[in-house]
């Protein structure tokens, strides 16, 4: 278990490996108590013993944090997104409901943004393959990618899940990433490598891009300032105080006079 939330407040979840038998929950006491379960990074070709530890808590919801899948080797077609996610399958979830966020794999390209040519692919094959999103659901067609909410628990005491799609309009970084480069071996290893030496260096720590599409950010304001849910949790598939990075911060900053921390 990550952590518990008594009363009103705002909790931040970012992407995490998941690679455990025991999967990270939250506990929010919204009136009822009620747990959410949450992951990411999935290897899908690997053993999935997570699952039944997941079912056996009962969750309220599984969130996924980016990565449901791996597609094998440099993505050049929608079929490959298609094919991983078969590969995968669904989740032994006992009839658990589903959502969330892709990251960049299961976007198609490492460190990928909004220059991806297969984006809108990506997130359809991502609603239909992970979430099931019905066919006339906002998040297929919405400027800014397939950000999105729901509300669980009920009144007075609910819980606002909140779900950000940090690639669809992300720009590109300080120092552009390597790890979409499909020519150059292990390039994953060499992206986190150029992060890390420019995080250590200072390169790029007065950088300032989008990360949010601005109709996103407008859509947020308004999830947050229009609420009437008792607490609000927030999904971003990437770090949202990054701890060593300085380069590429979600900006501008939300505005709010929630508490909020990273899980």
């Amino acid at each position: 278990r990550v952590g518990h939330m008594h009363g009103a407040g705002t909790v931040m979840l970012s992407c995490l490996t998941l690679a455990s038998a025991i999967s990270p929950t939250l506990l929010l006491h919204v009136g009822a108590p009620l747990r959410v379960a949450f992951g990411s990074c999935r290897k899908q070709l690997k053993p999935q013993p997570v699952w039944d530890a997941v079912a056996a808590q009962s969750p309220a919801l599984w969130l996924w944090l980016g990565d449901a899948m791996y597609p094998k080797g440099s993505v050049t077609s929608a079929a490959q997104l298609r094919e991983a996610y078969a590969q995968a399958g669904e989740p032994a979830l006992r009839g658990v409901p589903v959502d969330g966020v892709y990251d960049d794999h299961d976007y198609g390209l490492n460190d990928g943004g909004v220059g991806w040519e297969l984006k809108e692919d990506a997130r359809q094959l991502f609603l239909d393959e992970v979430v099931g999103a019905p066919a006339d659901s906002a998040r297929r067609t919405q400027r800014g990618g397939l950000y999105g909410s729901r509300t669980l628990g009920e009144p007075p005491r609910q819980l606002k899940v909140v779900m950000l799609d940090t690639r669809f309009g992300r720009a590109d970084h300080a120092v552009p990433s390597p790890g979409g480069w499909s020519r150059v071996p292990k390039a994953g290893y060499l992206a986190g490598v150029t992060r890390s030496a420019c995080a250590l260096l200072g390169v790029g720590s007065s950088h300032s891009a989008p990360v949010l599409h601005e109709e996103q950010w407008a859509w947020l304001r308004t999830q947050l300032t229009n609420s009437t849910a008792s607490a609000h949790l927030i999904v971003s598939s990437v770090q949202a105080r990054p701890l060593i990075s300085p380069y590429l911060p979600i900006s501008p900053p939300i505005s709010s006079t929630s508490s909020s921390r990273q899980s």
